[in-house]
């Protein structure tokens, strides 16, 4: 299932955020979890975030076990390819749509 909290916003055109969270619903239930979407362009990030540009989003990641992050985390990137970047941010996945 995918869950979104509470006042998350999505640019809900942009392709490559949909694709994320496809790869992500396969790669968490797999281990028979949930994905939760904790931000996509609202929140306050970094001034040059892909947030902004409405081309990332963080995925919660305090439901998993070590083993699940790590697991999910390999997933997504092999799923998502080198066109994305999947980072683990301590609480959270950030992952982006940032070809090179």
């Amino acid at each position: 299932m995918i869950r979104m909290k509470r006042g998350v916003v999505l640019v809900s055109s942009e392709v490559h955020i949909w694709t994320i969270i496809l790869a992500a619903r396969n790669a968490y239930a797999a281990h028979g979890k949930d994905v939760i979407i904790t931000s996509g362009i609202d929140g306050t990030h970094k001034s040059n975030s892909l947030h902004y540009k409405g081309r990332a989003i963080d995925l919660r990641t305090n439901h998993l076990d070590d083993s699940q992050r790590v697991e999910i985390m390999a997933d997504l990137r092999s799923k998502l390819g080198n066109s994305f970047d999947v980072v683990f941010e301590g609480n959270h996945f950030h992952c982006e749509y940032d070809p090179h």
